[in-house]
């Protein structure tokens, strides 16, 4: 498993083979190129490492496979894979320690060369030698200067552009101020249009910030309490256990154990038929729970941290009875409008909408249009789209004090537990913390982080699978000026 310090981890990407194909070849000549590379040692640990590093390089499916039964790893060989597609491939700069059954190295990233990292590796002493530790963990990028790094992310985005691994739109902004705001790639690949700044980009579960913007609203007008169970305004919740012991806290910070939507997951829903036919169905979110909230609860409330849309649908149903109102309507009056948010919705996907992308997913060589995937509109877990700009507009009115009381934002971006915050995710450490969230679905992916002592927000969303917009992101938040 590869792992990255910062609160911009390494994510896997959709593998890319034609850019695999290009990878490979340039491997094929590393040997020749570089001469300086350090010899690995013939012990135990080296010729393990030697393995690992040459599988890799090649990206060689049966050659992975073959390591992993030997070596006993358990992670799944598309992984590897993605992984492979999304460095480039690594490598070998120093040797930082070795013995026997132990080796330490910092590798470099073929596609990010100012990218290295720390490679562990320990093995047991007998053959056949079997992994009993490997850990990567990313060493800290030099960071650049604001205008660098402005300029670095566009070369960026742009090199993902032309390698069709990004489409899609990017906002950094300090205050109010709009430092880059820009789009690349196609919004609808059939008709040739482009992407611009105002394209509408569904958000996958970045919608669950809005949810709970508006159950906090709610809170503050006294029309909820963060610690009341459930039960209290749901009398008719299918599952009376967990009307007695969910709190709102609880799903706000997805501690509820109330279970999840399982669209696709079972046997009736393996054709885009019968998926349709249920999708269709699922219009408000009253209709999620007659159908999925009657299951018996995963862990006793507040006990662990397991992500939960159908508990982001509870909150959207309390919403509703607490308001008296649609949860779209309610959303629109008190939340949309108050933050001038003119271009964003969760309007069905049979209506059309003007801007809305289209999104694609990965089948093969071909980027192929998501639709069957969708739901029939966006919820108040996920699935409503916005522009970059909307979305920054956001963070000003929630900054503003036009969205909650500064008291209340203050408790939703604090870290409550695990990564969450009350419905943000809240991550990082002293200049570098930061709240938002993200979304990621077949066909779309997307990133918001608002860092409060750097007073930067960065906004990208993508018409491409995850994790096209997580690469821009993590890029630019790798290298960002920090006092």
């Amino acid at each position: 498993m590869i792992t990255q310090a910062s609160a911009g981890r390494f994510t896997t990407m959709i593998r890319q083979p034609f850019l695999a194909l290009v990878m490979v070849a340039a491997m094929a000549l590393m040997p020749i190129l570089a001469t300086a590379q350090p010899p690995i040692p013939d012990t135990p640990a080296g010729q393990v490492f030697d393995q690992w590093f040459t599988s890799f390089n090649a990206a060689d499916a049966a050659r992975i496979a073959e390591f992993q039964r030997t070596y006993a790893r358990e992670t799944p060989v598309e992984d590897v894979l993605q992984q492979r597609a999304e460095t480039g491939g690594f490598t070998l700069v120093a040797l930082e320690s070795a013995s026997p059954d132990q080796l330490s190295a910092t590798l470099q990233e073929v596609e990010l060369p100012d990218s290295r990292l720390r490679f562990d590796l320990t093995v047991e002493p007998g053959a056949p030698h079997r992994i009993t530790s490997l850990d990567v963990e990313y060493l800290p990028t030099p960071r650049l200067d604001e205008a660098a790094a402005i300029a670095a992310v566009v070369a960026r985005a742009d090199a993902l552009a032309k390698q069709d691994r990004f489409s899609g739109a990017v906002l950094v902004a300090r205050g109010d101020k709009i430092l880059l705001e820009q789009a690349w790639g196609l919004a609808d690949r059939a008709q040739g249009t482009p992407n611009t700044v105002d394209t509408r980009f569904r958000l996958g579960s970045m919608n669950k910030i809005v949810t709970a913007v508006a159950v906090l609203q709610l809170v503050e007008a006294g029309k909820l309490a963060l610690d009341t169970p459930i039960g209290e305004y749901l009398p008719d919740y299918p599952n009376p256990e967990a009307a007695a012991k969910v709190t709102i806290r609880h799903l706000l910070t997805h501690r509820a154990g109330v279970g999840e939507i399982g669209f696709g997951e079972s046997p009736e829903f393996k054709t885009p038929a019968e998926f349709i036919a249920r999708r269709d169905a699922m219009r408000t979110p009253s209709d999620y729970l007659a159908q999925y909230a009657g299951q018996a609860l995963a862990f006793e409330p507040g006990s662990q941290t397991e992500y939960s849309s159908l508990g982001f649908m509870v909150l959207g149903a309390l919403v509703e009875r607490a308001s008296g109102q649609d949860y779209y309507a309610y959303v629109q009056q008190h939340i949309l409008d108050v933050a001038g948010m003119a271009r964003t919705g969760s309007l069905p996907e049979t209506t059309p909408v003007e801007g809305r992308a289209v999104g694609y997913l990965r089948q093969g060589q071909a980027w192929v249009p998501n639709g069957d995937t969708l739901p029939f509109r966006g919820s108040p877990a996920g699935g409503g789209y916005a522009t970059v700009r909307d979305l920054h507009r956001f963070v000003q009115a929630l900054q503003a004090g036009k969205l909650l009381s500064p008291a209340m934002a203050a408790e939703a971006t604090r870290l409550q537990s695990g990564w969450q915050g009350l419905g943000f995710e809240v991550v990082g450490e002293g200049a570098l913390a930061s709240y938002g969230h993200g979304g990621m679905a077949p066909g779309m992916n997307a990133h918001l982080r608002v860092y409060p002592q750097l007073d930067v927000t960065i906004v990208v969303l993508s018409n491409f699978d995850p994790p096209a917009a997580g690469l821009v992101y993590s890029y630019l938040h790798e290298r960002m000026p920090v006092p």
